[in-house]
């Protein structure tokens, strides 16, 4: 299932299995959508969802067609004959068998363009439309009780600020959500603090900082305004009617709306707090992936790669599992069940369910591999003690935070730790951690669009080190990087607004690992 697929259905928003919502092939069959009677060598009959009714296909478009195996056949179509009931689609190539009453799907991409401010054009099945877009909600919150003012324990007022309700997002707040100038602060009697003088507010942020001792130890009042962040829809029904479907707001992590069995997701559109008008830069149409360079269907890579750790699986042994990183593979913020140890333990015993595999979580939140290669012994995350001491079959290593290295000293670090595993006779895989947003360590990215390659530096040194070690390279930031295809803003993933992965997007971690232990990669 797709990424977005696990997303709506996590929120209660869609069932699950309906791949084109992700521009995958095999779309989910529905009332709406037009169906296969009858297949020959190159024709397919269908049937229209209504009498009367359009079947949407037009000369020229790549079709997705269930086969009778499951699986998805492409073929381009050359001819389209109208029936009385519906069409019958000539195709450029001999067709196998189809699974009949299944749904064709055309995996041609919408043409999405902004023509006004807040207006956008989609053109899609040889049909067009505009639609007016609604700028984001900005929610007025009024005396809102907030703790006390705490003083600072270094010169960085905004140490220990005040986290306004409204876009709180964990421990943190979003960014962009708060209405610059809109912070008013008071004591519980009513007496106005004064801003800059009394009170600071960070304008990207909306935190609140004290700047006096006027006002340390007082419980406040804070009114304020924030904009709800929103991803809209444009959807496509059997019948080839373009609509425009409004989500609901959210600062923090805003979810694409529902929509019904039958109707194609053609786009995302992200309204988001501090958006004046739109641009490209709001518009994710659904399209199909690019695909990734194939290596040999011959064998899995983790039977080539790691030989001792596919041994002790296949031969039903047990397996010693570690997850060593940072906050991520600490994983606080997700239920336990979504951690990296639990995600990569439910992948092998899905593939080797006799064998036994005891997982192990070592993250250590707000460091980086160094930080462990330079702990003091005796120090809980000393490398050698924590990892190596600890003696696990298979180490899997995520580093999200060694994006603030520069290519050569993470280099040097990933060689330090591939030298210890070699010598402890430790096998292990490495990971090219998740996207972070713009500007928070992701190189020269201004933008969660066109990141299909990885900018950061630490992630040229992994791939150089695994390269020369042999060692298997999960290719997480790519992964990532797929989302803009099925539509999703990468940024809206997080619990706390700037790294976090929410519990759906863990998942993608499990996801590039099982491939590891599977054919074709």
């Amino acid at each position: 299932m797709g990424m977005l697929n696990a997303l709506l259905a996590a929120f209660s928003l869609l069932s699950a299995g309906v791949g084109v919502e992700c521009g995958l092939p095999g779309a989910a069959d529905g009332s709406g959508a037009a169906r296969i009677v009858t297949a020959s060598r190159r024709n397919v009959e269908i049937v229209a969802a209504a009498e009367g009714a359009a079947t949407g296909f037009r000369t020229g478009e790549t079709v997705d067609l269930r086969q009778a195996d499951g699986g998805t056949f492409v073929a381009k179509v050359l001819d389209v004959t109208a029936t009385s009931q519906g069409a019958i689609l000539f195709f450029d190539r001999d067709l196998p068998p189809l699974k009949i009453g299944s749904t064709p799907v055309c995996r041609d991409p919408a043409s999405v363009r902004c023509v006004g401010p807040w207006r956008i054009a989609v053109a899609f099945g040889g049909r067009e439309a505009e639609f007016d877009v609604e700028p984001a909600e900005v929610v007025a919150v009024t005396d809102e009780p907030a703790s006390p003012f705490v003083p600072a324990p270094d010169a960085d007022p905004f140490a220990r600020p005040i986290l306004p309700k409204g876009y709180v997002a964990d421990n943190l707040t979003a960014p962009d959500a708060y209405v610059p100038g809109s912070m008013r602060v008071k004591s519980r009697n009513g007496e106005e603090y004064r801003p800059s003088a009394d009170f600071l507010v960070s304008e990207r942020w909306g935190s609140v900082a004290a700047t006096t001792n006027r006002v340390y130890g007082k419980d406040v009042l804070i009114s304020y305004r924030y904009a709800r962040a929103r991803i809209d829809s444009v959807t496509v029904d059997g019948a080839g009617r373009l609509a425009y479907v409004k989500g609901t707001g959210d600062p923090v992590m805003p979810r694409p709306p529902a929509i019904a069995d039958g109707v194609r997701r053609l786009a995302n559109v992200i309204v988001r707090g501090r958006t004046v008008a739109l641009s490209d830069e709001n518009l994710f149409p659904v399209r199909p992936k690019a695909g990734r360079a194939a290596a040999s269907a011959a064998e899995p890579v983790a039977r080539r790669l790691l030989p001792k750790t596919w041994r002790k699986l296949s031969e039903g042994g047990t397996l010693r599992l570690m997850a060593w990183g940072d906050s991520v593979t600490a994983g606080s913020f997700v239920p336990e069940a979504s951690r990296l140890h639990r995600l990569y333990e439910r992948e092998l015993k899905r593939r080797f369910p006799q064998a036994k595999v005891e997982a192990a979580s070592n993250g250590w939140g707000g460091h980086r591999t160094d930080h462990f290669l330079n702990a003091p012994k005796g120090h809980c995350f000393n490398f050698a003690e924590s990892v190596i001491g600890r003696k696990p079959d298979l180490v899997c290593m995520e580093f999200v935070n060694d994006a603030e290295l520069s290519e050569e000293a993470a280099y040097g670090h990933y060689r330090q730790v591939a030298e210890a595993f070699r010598a402890a006779g430790i096998e292990w895989v490495a990971t090219t951690p998740h996207y972070t947003i713009p500007g928070w360590f992701m190189g020269e990215a201004k933008s969660v669009k066109g990141l299909q390659d990885d900018p950061r530096a630490c992630v040229r040194a992994l791939r150089r080190v695994t390269s020369e070690y042999g060692v298997p390279l999960m290719e997480t930031s790519r992964r990532w990087g797929e989302l803009e295809y099925e539509g999703i803003p990468y940024d809206t993933l997080y619990v706390n607004a700037i790294n976090h992965p929410c519990a759906e997007a863990m998942a993608l971690y499990a996801e590039e690992f099982g491939k590891l232990f599977d054919k074709g990669l």
